[in-house]
């Protein structure tokens, strides 16, 4: 779900794994949202970014010939306690992006803002970049501009069966449309059932502590490492330590064609599973429990829950580039020649079990939403 990328030692530019998943949140909550745009006239908020894209209509008294200008009704949306975990059957921990876990509500932590344009009368749509556009560290991906997650996000690693304890911190960063679709039958309880499809990367650079402990989990079960995000500090990155985990097209993650496929160096993933963008929806129950919940509630402020758990994660590539970083200043150095090391990459590959197959790896995005439209 996100790729580990190595590279300057600077904290900053941590991001891990964790990523793609509260991409996927956010755009639920987009989702759910369109199906409000049909009983609401709330003026529009400032928008949260400023490439927001504003409400469309076709002119009033448009002529029938006159070239098409489809509806498209505004929404801002947010993530709320999402996480992604990784737990691949040939894993020896389980690596969870926007954890631990909290106990008693069973939400993370990763939180995101997003805002896009629902068409009527199909009830698609999705969040756009207007435009896409590359970050601060000088890469090339397709970063949205319109989905940006709160930046950092802790990552916890622990032995299966054991809560884990935040070792990392990871930066991530949606890619390419977000694309969402209104189911057209209704939830049982009457709320909207919607579907959300996305990609995203996250960025981790490995702090020396962190790379201690990993090693540590690999050469032997106990003991769990400690914490090594202490409050207020930022450890020093390790040299070809910045590695990065990518979820759902990974083309728009940066890796190339050629590396797909399962030879040595390559994703570790066959035909349509390097490009297939991860698929959550409020219908869907995982493999382990975690269920999805309708859109209800005044479309002006709605919630909703999306879950996944049938997208695979590729094996971590040390060429796979950064996560796009939004807001300055970013750390990352584009002229850097050390990514991901050969060595870190195969760590983390060994230790989450990647590439890691569909079914295993849970997606879960709670979120808010809401239409607006100018009158």
């Amino acid at each position: 779900m996100a790729e580990v990328v190595t590279g300057p030692s600077r904290y900053r530019n941590r991001r891990l794994t964790g990523v793609v998943l509260s991409v996927t949140i956010a755009v639920s909550a987009v989702v759910g949202s369109s199906p409000a745009a049909f009983a609401t006239t709330s003026p529009y908020p400032n928008p949260p970014f400023p490439s927001c894209l504003p409400e469309q209509y076709p002119p009033a008294g448009s002529a029938r010939n006159s070239t098409s200008t489809p509806y498209e009704i505004p929404f801002s949306a947010t993530l709320a306690g999402g996480y992604l975990e990784i737990n691949s059957p040939t894993s020896l921990v389980t690596v969870t992006l926007g954890g631990p876990i909290n106990a008693a509500t069973g939400d993370g932590t990763i939180t995101a803002s997003s805002c896009g344009v629902l068409a009527l009368p199909s009830q698609k749509g999705g969040i756009s970049g207007n435009p896409y556009g590359t970050s601060n560290n000088g890469n090339t991906d397709q970063y949205n501009n319109n989905f940006q997650f709160h930046n950092p996000i802790d990552i916890s690693i622990g032995l299966k069966g054991v809560p884990g304890v935040p070792l990392l911190q990871g930066v991530g960063s949606a890619i390419g449309e977000l694309a969402a679709d209104i189911e057209p039958t209704p939830a049982a309880n009457g709320g909207l059932n919607v579907d959300f499809y996305s990609s995203a990367k996250s960025t981790s650079v490995i702090s020396a502590c962190a790379l201690a402990g990993l090693v540590g989990l690999l050469t032997s079960s106990l003991p769990l490492p400690t914490n090594c995000l202490p409050a207020g500090v930022s450890p020093p990155g390790v040299p070809g330590g910045t590695c990065t985990v990518p979820i759902g097209n990974l083309l728009d993650a940066g890796i190339s064609a050629t590396d797909f496929g399962t030879g040595p160096g390559q994703t570790g993933l066959s035909g349509a599973a390097n490009t297939t963008p991860v698929h959550l929806s409020t219908s869907l129950t995982t493999s382990s429990g975690q269920a999805g919940q309708p859109v209800t509630g005044p479309i002006t402020g709605a919630t909703a829950t999306l879950v996944a758990n049938d997208f695979p994660v590729a094996a971590v590539l040390p060429s796979t580039p950064p996560s796009a970083f939004p807001n300055p200043p970013d750390l990352y150095d584009p002229t850097s020649t050390t990514l991901c090391s050969a060595a870190n990459a195969s760590l983390f590959n060994t230790l989450l079990g990647l590439p890691s197959p569909a079914g295993y790896n849970t997606f879960y995005a709670p979120g808010t939403f809401a239409i607006h439209t100018s009158a």
